[in-house]
């Protein structure tokens, strides 16, 4: 019986063949990882040491070290540039703040696990859009092209080492206009005022692909993956925009960044939505999103069985182990049980990748992602 390499299986399941077990991802994006202390909780319960990368300040999360990610058994390994290193600091209530590359106040409070966006920017006219304080990334600079020269030795690493590689750069140009002008008005302004939206996307994109197209011309050859967007389109229960709003504003933009990324790359893309999004998975798939990210099986119409039979052909589905109620809250028995129901469902003919739904929270017992890790690497089958 062949064993394929990571990479070949991981390689398998993203085009659509059947690989001798679904490939794994924990820890290969900063949505797909751990938090700092469930981090340490695995690392102990493992025996592993090193130090973890930080993967997203405001969330908190954390790439693993190579140790911990051998014996959890990923298949991937996160490829992006390293978290800015942002100046912090305490607040007469023990607050802790600082302010991004994009001027965004981001403030935790005590015993809080995330950074929250609290004040939000003054915007009634695109004359206010161009007067923010835009970022403009120095993409000819010495520091940027040592940048790039690294994550492509690590890229080159990867393939040496035969593991699957996700180029983690993503953009999230709709939720950018939620953090610049607050969740109500980002709302308000899609019905009344969609040419501040436009702007501020536009603005977005044209950093995006400053920043990107370098990052492309570095790594593109040599990347399997993309976790190329985070832009939440549903809540728990709905979409919170119309298919509508979305076709009209939105969508435009989300097909020139696929168009943008396939001048340069044929890594597969993945679009990061949580939520109840299943009526505009055909919109995705229209524009040439090739997997999904995190398939919230726990959000209204994202049943496992129904997505693999409508729009498995065209989309691999990348998640969907419970991170709301079963891995927290459940026996070990029962991630177990998750993680059969979840292979049943979505691994036939290839087209499934196995992580947890969002990152894995502090409250989630070691036990319970090696239990979720263990009976993943159970499920093998012979191939030729």
């Amino acid at each position: 019986m062949y064993t394929p390499t990571p990479r070949e299986r991981a390689v398998m399941a993203l085009h659509h063949e059947e690989p001798d077990r679904v490939p794994i991802d924990v820890g290969g994006t900063h949505d797909t990882t751990f938090l700092e202390k469930s981090y340490r909780n695995i690392q102990q319960f493992l025996g592993t040491k090193g130090e973890g990368k930080p993967a997203n300040r405001w969330l908190g999360s954390i790439y693993p070290d190579e140790d911990t990610l051998r014996k959890l058994g990923s298949d991937f390994r996160p490829l992006a540039l390293p978290a800015p290193d942002y100046e912090i600091t305490e607040l007469p209530d023990g607050s802790l703040s600082f302010h991004d590359e994009w001027g965004i106040k981001w403030t935790k409070r005590p015993n809080s696990h995330y950074y929250d966006v609290l004040e939000f920017f003054d915007v009634e006219t695109i004359g206010d859009v161009d007067a923010l304080s835009w970022p403009e990334p120095d993409v000819q600079s010495i520091q940027w092209k040592d940048k790039l020269k690294s994550l492509a030795g690590r890229a080159s690493d990867l393939r040496i080492t035969k593991y699957a590689s996700i180029l983690d750069f993503g953009v999230a140009p709709l939720t950018m206009t939620q953090l610049f002008l607050g969740f109500e008005d980002s709302c308000i302004y899609l019905l009344q005022k969609p040419e501040i939206i436009e702007a501020i996307m536009d603005r977005v994109l044209h950093i995006y692909v400053r920043q990107a197209e370098s990052i492309l011309q570095a790594v593109g050859k040599h990347v399997d993956a993309i976790y190329a967007f985070a832009d939440d389109l549903g809540t728990q229960n709905s979409l919170w925009l119309s298919l509508d709003h979305y076709r009209k504003i939105v969508k435009p933009y989300h097909k020139r960044i696929v168009e943008f990324i396939r001048k340069h790359t044929e890594a597969k893309i993945i679009f990061h939505s949580c939520g109840a999004i299943s009526p505009f998975i055909p919109d995705l798939i229209e524009i040439g999103i090739d997997a999904l990210n995190p398939v919230q099986v726990s959000a209204e119409g994202m049943e496992p069985v129904r997505l693999k039979r409508e729009f498995g052909k065209d989309l691999v589905f990348w998640g969907a182990i419970d991170t709301q109620h079963v891995l927290p809250y459940g026996s070990t028995d029962e991630v177990r049980t998750e993680v059969r129901k979840r292979i049943d469902a979505l691994s036939k003919d290839g087209g499934y990748v196995l992580a947890p739904v969002h990152n894995i929270q502090p409250d989630v017992k070691a036990e319970n992602v090696w239990a979720m890790v263990d009976e993943a690497r159970m499920h093998r089958k012979d191939i030729q």
